[in-house]
Formats: C-alpha cells, sequence, structure tokens
C-alpha cells in the first residue's frame, strides 16, 4: 500500500513540490497551509498559492488552513488522517518535538540549500545575492533545530548568470520533488531513510528578506547591485526612489564600462538604453516598474520620464 503522507507548504516553492507529489503514485491524505491573509490595496483576504493551487486542481482534498500547530483542531486533523510521514517545503513554520512525533516516520523537510549552508526563510535569495555559483536541495530529517536536522539526500544545482529568484525557484522545487520521490520510493523499501549529521560548525543562516534589504544602494559595486536586483525578482523587488517614488528595478545587465558620474546618476542612450552609475562600472537597466505602475522596458519608461540632466535613482 503506498506511503501516506500529508504536507505543508504555503509558498510557491511549496506548489511546485506539492505538483510533483500529485503527479506519483503515493497516497496523499491532507495538506496543512497557512491561514488566509490581507492582501493589495484592497486588503481582502487572499489564501495561500497553495489553497489556491489545492482548490483549483484537488477540491476533494483534506485542507486544513492554520497557523498554530499546537491547537486541538490541528491534532485531530493529523490523527484523523492516520498518516505514517509529514512533508514540509516552505511551511514558514518551526515544528515542536510533540509535532514532528505524531507521524509514526518522522517528518521531512525539502529545503533549496545545500545544508548546512543557508540555513532559514530565505537561501534561494540570498544564495543569488552572495553571488553563489552552486546552491542546491537539501533532504532532511527534522529535528526540533530550524534546518538542523540529519541529512537524507542533497542534490547540487548551479546558479546561471540569467537565473533571478523566480527561475532559481522552479528549478529547485523541481529538483527537490524529484528527489523526495525518490528517497520516499527507497523508505518503502528498506523502511527507513539513511541519514548522516550536518557539520554544524559550518553552518551559515539565510535570514528573511526585510525592506531594508530590497532598498538599493548604488554607491555598491556593480555585481552587488546586480546580484541583489536578480535575487529579488519577480517578487518582492529591489527598489529604489525616482522623483520622490519608489521604482522596482527587476532586471539588469552588467556592463564594461566605468562609472563617471555619482553613484545613482542616470544617463540615456538613444532611445531605449538607460544606464545607472555605481561605485565602480554602470549597470543596464533594462526591466523597471514604477510605483503605481505595471513592469516596463527601459525604453517604455524612458518615454514615459524624460530624464533630465542630473537625474539620479535614490
Amino acid at each position: 500500500m503506498p506511503l501516506k503522507i500529508v504536507f505543508f507548504g504555503s509558498s510557491r516553492f511549496s506548489a511546485l513540490v506539492l505538483e510533483g507529489i500529485l503527479s506519483m503514485r503515493y497516497n496523499l491524505a491532507g495538506v496543512v497551509t497557512s491561514e488566509d491573509k490581507p492582501a493589495g490595496r484592497g486588503r481582502v483576504e487572499k489564501g495561500t498559492i497553495v489553497k489556491d493551487f489545492i482548490v483549483k486542481h484537488h477540491p476533494s482534498l483534506n485542507l486544513l488552513m492554520t497557523e498554530d500547530l499546537s491547537t486541538p483542531d490541528f491534532v485531530n486533523f493529523i490523527r484523523g488522517l492516520r498518516a505514517e510521514l509529514g512533508v514540509v517545503a516552505g511551511y514558514g513554520k518551526i515544528f515542536d518535538i510533540s509535532t514532528i512525533r505524531l507521524f509514526p516516520k518522522g517528518m521531512i523537510n525539502v529545503h533549496p540549500s545545500l545544508l548546512p549552508r543557508l540555513r532559514g526563510p530565505a537561501p534561494i535569495q540570498r544564495a543569488i545575492m552572495e553571488g553563489l555559483n552552486i546552491t542546491g536541495v537539501s533532504l532532511y530529517l527534522m529535528d526540533e533545530g530550524i534546518d538542523t536536522g540529519d541529512i537524507i539526500d542533497q542534490e547540487e544545482v548551479e546558479i546561471l548568470e540569467e537565473d533571478n529568484g523566480e527561475s532559481l525557484e522552479t528549478r529547485l522545487a523541481h529538483i527537490g520533488a524529484l528527489l523526495l520521490l525518490k528517497n520516499l520510493d527507497a523508505l518503502e523499501e528498506k523502511g527507513y531513510f539513511t541519514t548522516y549529521k550536518q557539520a554544524h560548525e559550518f553552518a551559515t543562516y539565510a535570514p528573511v528578506i526585510k525592506d531594508s534589504d530590497k532598498r538599493i544602494d548604488w554607491a555598491e559595486e556593480d555585481v552587488k547591485i546586480f546580484n541583489k536586483i536578480r535575487a529579488l525578482s519577480p517578487k518582492p523587488g529591489a527598489y529604489t526612489t525616482f522623483r520622490g517614488k519608489r521604482v522596482k528595478i527587476l532586471a539588469s545587465r552588467l556592463t564594461t564600462q566605468v562609472s563617471v558620474g555619482k553613484p545613482g546618476s542616470l544617463t540615456q542612450l538613444g532611445k531605449n538604453d538607460l544606464i545607472v552609475d555605481t561605485s565602480n562600472s554602470p549597470l543596464l537597466i533594462l526591466t523597471l516598474q514604477p510605483e503605481g505602475s505595471r513592469p516596463m522596458s527601459a525604453g517604455e519608461f524612458l518615454r514615459g520620464y524624460r530624464i533630465l540632466d542630473g537625474d539620479s535613482f535614490i
């Protein structure tokens, strides 16, 4: 009989991993995701991407939305499903030992980094922001720590120069789903996971992305700014200010020129090219999104906002 699983997840990464699980033969008994939250200008209640996926494609699947994993409702939901294993991918909550023990075979986490590097909530964005060339996916047996459990399996993934946060997330989720399914097959065959300890002395942390992390400092070097832009694209978006309003910079390109103006100074080249000075070499801006507007090319921006001498991103 196929292994009975409960899935925990709330993010886009979660939904992509979940889609992979549902494409295979495993018995998904239920899904746990975060509660609806106010979103947008109207602050209308909006469900997670995982909830939307389940409601649209698998409406008969058992679904629980909760922020608290200690309530009787949650415990009764899990016990009622009689699942053997919990699988977590991007749920965003800390699990205590009592929750983990609800599952006879424990809980495993699909984490998008090569643990012990980049533990924490933002490993995909932080990997790009740090300029890493290699990241990966780790499958580990959960304990009470934050991404500290014993490793079941890992796979390396190259970070390409053209990657942004979304494209890398998509690849990592696809590989994570395949890694998970391979090891679930092994669990069914052997009855247990073969694991090894993390090298905790080499651990690094990937903290949540704050508003201060999203702001571009044009006085930094071009590569650091370039990596921040692509790490945070398309969401939440790295931003600057122009004429008192926020502008998200969604895509840029490195140049071989030398900056001659102050950091943030704008130069228009022809009808479609916009460059911004940094501390060393200017960046060519490809896509941006002014506050209250849609994403647009640099050419569209230049046609809508006439660049004047002395204009700059701040």
